[in-house]
């Protein structure tokens, strides 16, 4: 592993992280009535590693290109939550697993560089 290995893995736990952040709103609102889930979308980077491309708003009356006016939010309010914790639940488990690949391959390169330096002094 090499310093370009650290720079792809860290990427990806900080796009994963904040996938981990988005999901994990959603799980705890879900009995928040008109409340609208969250998706994080992500992409690859030139070079290698994974980075967030965006957040979108997902579920009814949304839409990503342009912010809602509080006429159209007080209209969902009344609407139960559109969060579904058959969706949330594997979106969750699967970003915990990616978080934790890209964690382990952090600590093996950190690992690996301490030995080449200490095989240099």
């Amino acid at each position: 592993m090499s310093v370009s290995s650290l720079h792809i893995s860290s990427s990806a736990l900080n796009a994963f992280g904040v996938g981990m952040m988005t999901t994990a709103n959603a799980i705890a609102n879900v009995n928040t009535d008109g409340f609208l889930p969250q998706r994080a979308v992500y992409g690859e980077m030139r070079g290698g590693g994974v980075r967030l491309e965006s957040v979108v708003q997902e579920g009814r009356g949304a839409r990503p290109d342009r912010v809602q006016t509080a006429a159209e939010r007080r209209a969902f309010t009344d609407a139960p939550s559109g969060t579904e914790l058959t969706r949330e639940i594997p979106e969750m488990m699967t970003t915990q697993r990616s978080f934790e690949v890209n964690a382990v391959a952090v600590r093996t390169a950190d690992e690996m560089l301490g030995t080449l330096l200490d095989m240099k002094a």
